[in-house]
């Protein structure tokens, strides 16, 4: 009776809510709209379902928008071999005579029979836009599940029942292209609602660096909490804690770093699992309550104060997907997990979320209980601590909707600028930036960067990798937000990776890129380990730091020169082992990488320069051999216009029997993200194969040849990826293998 009692006064309440009135353009606006369905293994475009095309438009109309659905003749035929969301867009832009452009490309997957039930995945890609626009910041992906009752129900019908959740997400966006004039690199906002009590997170003057702590490993600050805890074993807990952070605040303060960002401080287990220690807490067990070998709450709260007071933000490690083996919820809570046994296909995206992470007790975040339990915990830290934010941990393995869901919840306590920062373990940029607009996330932890970084500063990679990898910062809603790193917990560690005499290389370039540079616990100390536990050793508070000195000059300089963080980037040189990239904001910069053998004197932009490390007044940055060198100061050079190149690359001498296809595939969507189903199908010419397509000037593209033979198998150019900066050559010419 109380269940019921409860169930009735949610609903009696929720019809008390009054739902937000739809933005309303001024008059009425046409809309130029296409709505069709991707087929999986047939090149066709198809039509989406009529009942989608009929709910969006009676949708739009609510917002005074008058879609008018382009005729299949004019879009069907270049769709089929248009495959990005870029490229189809562009076609409308060129097609349409509407100042609003719609996009809406949906398709379907099976994935498996549920308790008598199909269970479908229909990805969808929506993309709203005016005319003129070359960033669709209007944009939505997801990912919906849906249920079929009978197995002749196929992929258009998996649509049609996803049908509501595609609407309702298109409303949204309508609301923002209408709220915020579709201005670039704005996400949509969830409205704070009225049950916020916690004062909203504000933006601090300069936020930017983060010093990571695993605070068991730090410094023991309160020996009376240290319970078994002994330094000497590597598995075991070690005694830090909070008080230890507490105690070292006025010297991250004085290094320059605007955050701290905690490992987990919630109740965790403490036994280990089979050799494993859980001193690192993401073996949580509740994380409502802190762990006592950790501290208290009233310490927790003191931590934050301390930083607010030094005009610094504390990053709380959130743990959404898993709880600890053995913890009281499993046993408790039984239908709260899933059941499925650990992840085997790691590739597999459903696998991923509804499989154990290594034997740890997956929590169903679908069940609303679930959900309100996640979140509820959330909420109630936002409003004891007023934190920076979140770190949002193991992202891949929880689903899409929990995380959109979860963040606007968040957003609605802690106000807009609360940062959440999503970590998914990928080094492709469009995965990372597909998962971060999918989920509303923040920003997100930059691995592709983080990657590509010491591949080429402290291995041998070409240096065009770096180039291609910052140059698919067009698709992310902000690079600025991206956190940058060069090491944590779950990676060697930076000296370890890197040698002495790249440590110092790798830092340079990190402080003179965009994002968030986070710098983890022991780096100026040059701490090393190449896999656990040894990358998670103890802070040496007696040791010498031969990088401090390095880190606060870098982070001095980011304060003093905005150029050094901004995503306003131009290539000034590009060679198979030389790059320089000119950055501009206010004033300018340049990061010079020079990785061959001889020295390099880099002719610097006409302007004003200084050398960073002496600060003399130069017209040229000498680049020792296999060093890295940064410049500031500003430059009368105007800004390079990045307009669309039409650009065609030939190759000769490819091996192609009869019926085979030869597909240019590289990064970025315009060349498929390295997928030979999504790439550029070459045509047949008198001196061999042409692939065309269209990118900004200043782009370093990525790429290779593949030839796709008659009965579908890949044969990929034996060589490394070719690289190609988009300007110096509308055209160019190779040969295979070459």
């Amino acid at each position: 009776m109380r269940r019921l009692l409860i169930l009735l006064s949610v609903v009696l309440l929720a019809g008390c809510i009054k739902r937000a009135e739809p933005v309303m353009a001024p008059d009425p606006t046409p809309v130029t709209a296409v709505f069709l369905f991707d087929q999986e293994q047939e090149p066709e475009v198809l039509d989406a379902p009529d009942s989608l095309v009929r709910a969006a438009t009676s949708l739009l109309q609510g917002h005074n928008l008058v879609a008018e659905p382009l005729d299949r003749g004019e879009w069907a035929e270049s769709f089929s071999t248009l495959r990005s969301t870029r490229q189809r867009m562009m076609h409308l832009f060129d097609t349409g005579d509407s100042d609003v452009v719609l996009l809406v490309e949906t398709r379907a997957r099976f994935g498996s029979l549920i308790e008598g039930r199909y269970r479908w995945t229909v990805p969808v890609q929506l993309t709203l836009a005016r005319r003129g626009s070359e960033d669709f910041p209007v944009q939505a992906s997801m990912e919906v599940p849906v249920f079929m009752r009978f197995a002749h129900e196929q992929g258009l019908e998996a649509v049609e029942a996803a049908g509501p959740t595609i609407t309702r997400r298109l409303s949204r966006m309508a609301d923002e292209l209408l709220r915020e004039g579709a201005t670039v690199g704005k996400r949509a906002k969830a409205r704070p609602t009225k049950t916020a009590t916690a004062a909203p997170v504000k933006v601090r003057e300069g936020a930017d660096a983060i010093y990571f702590v695993l605070v068991d490993r730090y410094r023991n600050g309160d020996p009376s909490n240290d319970a078994d805890a002994d330094p000497s074993d590597p598995q075991a807990f070690h005694g830090g804690d909070l008080r230890g952070v507490i105690d070292d605040v006025d010297r991250l303060a004085g290094m320059g770093f605007r955050s701290v960002w905690l490992s987990p401080v919630w109740a965790t287990r403490d036994e280990r699992v089979g050799p494993w220690g859980a001193f690192h807490g993401y073996w949580q067990e509740d994380p409502g309550a802190v762990e006592p070998r950790f501290g208290t709450e009233a310490e927790l709260v003191e931590l934050s104060e301390a930083l607010r007071a030094r005009g610094m933000g504390l990053i709380l490690d959130v743990v959404t997907n898993h709880v600890a083996q053995g913890a009281p919820l499993v046993a408790e809570k039984p239908d709260w997990f899933h059941t499925n046994g650990d992840i085997v296909d790691w590739g597999n995206p459903e696998e991923a979320i509804v499989n154990d992470v290594h034997g740890l007790p997956d929590l169903a975040q679908e069940n609303p209980a679930v959900r309100d339990w996640l979140v509820g915990h959330g909420e109630d830290w936002i409003r004891k601590l007023q934190p920076e934010g979140f770190r949002l941990d193991a992202v891949r393995h929880v689903g899409v909707p929990f995380w959109a869901d979860y963040n606007a919840a968040m957003r609605a306590v802690g106000g807009e600028d609360l940062a959440l920062i999503g970590e998914l373990f990928d080094g492709d940029p469009a995965t990372v930036a597909d998962w971060w607009m999918k989920g509303d996330f923040g920003g997100m932890f930059d691995f592709p960067l983080h990657y590509a970084l010491l591949d080429v500063v402290c291995g041998d990679e070409p240096v065009g990798r770096l180039a291609s990898v910052l140059a698919q910062d067009r698709h992310h809603p902000d690079p600025t937000q991206l956190v940058t790193f060069l090491d944590n917990h779950d990676l060697p560690r930076l000296a370890s990776r890197c040698g002495d005499d790249a440590v110092g290389d790798a830092l340079s370039a990190l402080m003179a890129l965009r994002g968030r540079p986070s710098i983890t616990w022991g780096t100026e100390l040059g701490l090393d380990g190449a896999e656990e536990p040894h990358n998670r050793a103890d802070f040496a508070w007696d040791a010498a730091r031969p990088y401090e000195k390095q880190i606060v000059h870098g982070l001095k300089l980011r304060a003093a020169h905005p150029a050094l963080r901004s995503a306003d980037r131009e290539v000034l040189a590009l060679t198979d082992d030389r790059i320089a990239f000119l950055q501009r904001d206010g004033g300018a910069a340049v990061l010079a990488i020079n990785a061959g053998t001889d020295d390099w004197e880099l002719e610097l932009p006409e302007g004003t320069w200084s050398e960073t490390t002496r600060g003399a007044a130069i017209s040229s940055l000498r680049v020792p051999a296999g060093a890295v060198g940064v410049a500031v100061g500003t430059t009368t050079r105007a800004p390079l216009e990045a307009r669309p190149v039409a650009l065609s690359v030939t190759v000769s001498d490819a091996p192609l029997s009869k019926g085979a296809s030869l597909v240019l595939v590289g990064a970025g969507p315009e060349l498929g993200n390295w997928d030979p189903a999504a790439g550029i199908e070459a045509s047949r010419t008198d001196d061999g194969f042409r692939a065309t397509t269209s990118l900004p000037a200043g782009h370093v593209l990525e790429y290779k040849f593949v030839v796709r033979g008659s009965d579908g198998s890949l044969t990929w150019e034996d060589r490394p990826n070719r690289y190609l900066l988009v300007g110096q050559a509308a055209a160019l010419t190779a040969t295979w293998n070459a």
